[in-house]
């Protein structure tokens, strides 16, 4: 007895368009500080996009601990023992692949990507206010000075100075860094980019990255990450 029998297009053959190219920025929480990404990416093949991008983070040092003296309600936090703040710039070259398709407008895409590039660190030197004794018991002074572990303490530290402080004593190291990282693209707009991406990032200097005066620092950063991305895709 003849019959007829329906079934569902599979949604594997639904592919839907295929865009060339993306532009996408966001921002990066890492283990070591804060930073912000961004990326252009040029289709390769259709699972496979080419990266062009730069991320700019701070990095910390780990023994970095906010103080204040406490002889003086209004002095300004400062971490003690820390010579520079520093920031790194690091351009990449890279690939974004794609492991699972996203099968339907609610689903995620899953993929990974790598990096590598220059690594650029900026050592900015941390000024701080230093008290100073006025002829009156009652008054003193203050001067903003280029912390120096040999002349001031906690005793005679009162705050943090202002932040621009020191650009103009900028330093800059030259190193090398690679990236490796998951993503997850949720956006429901075909033509939008949103997705998280963890990973891990290796900067690697030829000397010791000055932060701290009184531990030990290091040549390298290894760093795990969450990036909050989003962006648009262009034919």
């Amino acid at each position: 007895m003849p019959f007829l029998a329906w079934a569902q297009k599979p949604a594997s053959e639904d592919i839907g368009l295929v865009y060339r190219k993306e532009v996408v920025g966001g921002g990066i929480l890492h283990s070591s500080g804060v930073g912000l990404h961004f990326r252009y990416g040029v289709q390769k093949s259709y699972k496979n996009k080419l990266s062009f991008g730069a991320d700019f983070v701070n990095m910390r040092n780990p023994k970095e601990v906010k103080v204040s003296n406490p002889n003086y309600d209004d002095g300004r936090g400062y971490y003690y023992g820390k010579l520079n703040g520093v920031m790194v710039l690091r351009p990449f070259f890279g690939e974004r692949r794609i492991l699972f398709q996203k099968l339907r407008e609610q689903g995620v895409e899953v993929g990974y990507n790598w990096g590598i590039g220059p690594s650029i660190a900026m050592l900015k030197p941390v000024y701080l206010q230093v008290i100073y004794p006025t002829n009156s018991p009652f008054e003193m002074r203050t001067v903003d000075e280029r912390y120096d572990p040999s002349k001031h303490n906690v005793d005679n530290i009162y705050g943090r100075s202002r932040w621009g402080l020191g650009m103009d004593e900028l330093k800059m190291r030259l190193g090398g860094h690679a990236r490796f990282g998951l993503h997850f693209e949720f956006s429901p707009e075909e033509d939008r980019f949103k997705a998280l991406e963890v990973g891990a990032a290796f900067d690697l200097f030829p000397a010791k990255i000055p932060i701290m005066a009184n531990e030990l620092n290091k040549p390298y950063f290894f760093t795990l990450y969450l990036n909050f991305i989003f962006g648009r895709k262009h034919f």
